[in-house]
């Protein structure tokens, strides 16, 4: 016969086995959760060496330029120093650059975190690019911004033609788009007239090629 402290034994041992069949329990259905794996760091590329680059073709000889949309500084040329430079003179009314447009915001969206770059689109109006020609040039690049969805790329304003006029004394000014790309001592490297598919890839590429250049 079983006596009254065999039983209560028997209950302590069966209260203490299922407690631990509960720790047991939950344990297995709470994994720890695994802490995240690092993410790999992108191996570093090698230096560019300058035989690898487009030759100088010329230097601007002046940069004036006032905030439109999305910029808030005036622009010089004492500005640009020590930085790689797109320069991207184009039209609202011009149909090949609505088409390039997007690819600039994109440069601009990417380079963001890359304080060694910038990125300048100038606005023109299809007239002279007048003081009293600024507000319609103004309010047509934001009609054109809502239109296509494009937020947070800085425009600036040409009055009186000073930069376009230094852009074909330098390389001469062809029409709408017309793209400039500087390396950082302020040597242009490349530029591009009109837009054809692909040719933001070629922009891209020597943007890249420059700013591991260091030059």
């Amino acid at each position: 016969m079983t006596t009254r402290n065999e039983k209560q034994s028997i209950r302590k041992r069966a209260a203490g086995s299922l407690a631990l069949l509960c720790i047991v329990a939950l344990l297995v259905g709470c994994p720890t959760p695994e802490e995240p794996s690092p993410e790999p760091t992108p191996p570093e590329l090698p230096p560019v060496a300058e035989a690898d680059l487009p030759p100088v073709v010329a230097r601007l000889g002046n940069l004036s330029l006032q905030p439109l949309v999305e910029a808030h500084e005036e622009m010089t040329l004492a500005s640009l120093e020590n930085q790689v430079v797109l320069i991207n003179l184009w039209g609202p009314w011009c149909g090949p650059c609505r088409v390039e447009l997007p690819h600039m915001a994109h440069f601009s969206e990417k380079y963001a975190y890359k304080p060694e770059f910038r990125i300048i689109t100038v606005a023109y109006p299809q007239a002279r690019p007048t003081a009293a020609n600024k507000p319609g040039v103004e309010s047509d690049v934001k009609e054109l911004f809502a239109a296509l969805k494009i937020d947070g790329l800085p425009v600036w304003y040409d009055e009186n033609g000073v930069t376009a006029g230094a852009v074909q004394t330098a390389v001469g000014f062809e029409g709408f788009p017309t793209t400039l790309l500087l390396d950082k001592s302020g040597g242009i490297r490349k530029t591009w007239t009109g837009y054809t598919t692909g040719i933001e890839k070629q922009m891209e590429e020597l943007i890249d090629l420059l700013l591991r250049a260091g030059s």
